[in-house]
């Protein structure tokens, strides 16, 4: 397994992180243009920032899906006991990517309210860009940097889960056919802040498992989303684990990658 997280960081590289952090710290440098902000509530504006999380943060992780969106050749797979144990292990590979993400969006923000007055509270001047946003959040977090800390670990926790979504798309559609499948739903996620129509939809997207308060705004929201997480790690194990050749499934003998190559051998 360290061997394969080795590869996957390799194809991936480090360039999208760079870009993350630059791409960051002109982001939230340019939202102290205000003034008037206290260093905990300019962190939390910067981090739950919708617009730069759907259409800056949102397209790296997606794009860094596609650096380990294939499988691995043959060697590799048969070392594991079967395919799923294989998809599992890299699923789980991968999160060490979503960690360095959100490590460096975090480091960039924190260093960008450098010199900002402390005041971890909800307070705030009239008239403030963040007032609708922030009075919403204020009825769930006792602090802007409660609120921070939990927003950072849900977009940890919705990059990983993004992954291993794009990585079942890509294992059954392959490379070309996950590209537009996986580009139709981004955007679904860019046009949702624009249009009533689409945000009213029971429809969970990239966007709601990336963005926190996107899941707010209504009674359903937050459950559908909730049952999303649930749901598509259990839908892509039991596809994984019974319909790993692809659709329709074909009922092979025995079990694990052996009878796999058997079976394609014999027809």
């Amino acid at each position: 397994m360290i061997a394969l997280i080795r590869k996957n960081l390799r194809l991936w590289g480090y360039g999208k992180s760079l870009a993350l952090f630059a791409g960051c710290i002109l982001f939230s440098i340019s939202g102290r243009l205000n003034g008037g902000i206290a260093y905990e509530r300019h962190i939390l504006s910067a981090v739950s920032d919708h617009y730069y999380l759907t259409y800056f943060v949102l397209p790296i992780v997606l794009l860094s899906c596609f650096s380990f969106l294939d499988d691995d050749g043959e060697l590799i797979i048969l070392r594991f006991q079967s395919y799923h144990s294989y998809f599992l292990k890299k699923w789980i590979g991968v999160g060490l990517i979503a960690v360095i993400l959100t490590a460096v969006q975090t480091g960039a923000i924190l260093l960008s309210g450098i010199g900002l007055p402390l005041g971890n509270e909800w307070n705030l001047a009239a008239g403030a860009t963040e007032a609708e946003l922030f009075s919403t959040l204020e009825q769930l977090f006792a602090s802007p940097l409660q609120a921070f800390v939990c927003f950072t670990l849900y977009q940890l926790i919705g990059s990983w889960l993004i992954f291993g979504i794009c990585m079942w798309i890509g294992h059954f559609a392959g490379r070309r056919g996950a590209v537009p499948i996986i580009s139709g739903l981004y955007m679904l996620s860019a046009v949702w802040l624009k249009l009533p129509a689409v945000q009213n939809l029971p429809f969970t997207g990239f966007g709601h498992l990336l963005i926190l308060h996107h899941n707010l705004g209504g009674h359903y929201r937050f459950a559908a989303t909730g049952v999303t997480f649930l749901l598509l790690p259990l839908a892509a194990i039991l596809s994984l684990r019974f319909w790993w050749r692809g659709l329709p499934h074909i009922q092979l003998r025995g079990r694990g990658m052996a009878a796999y190559y058997v079976h394609e051998l014999m027809i």
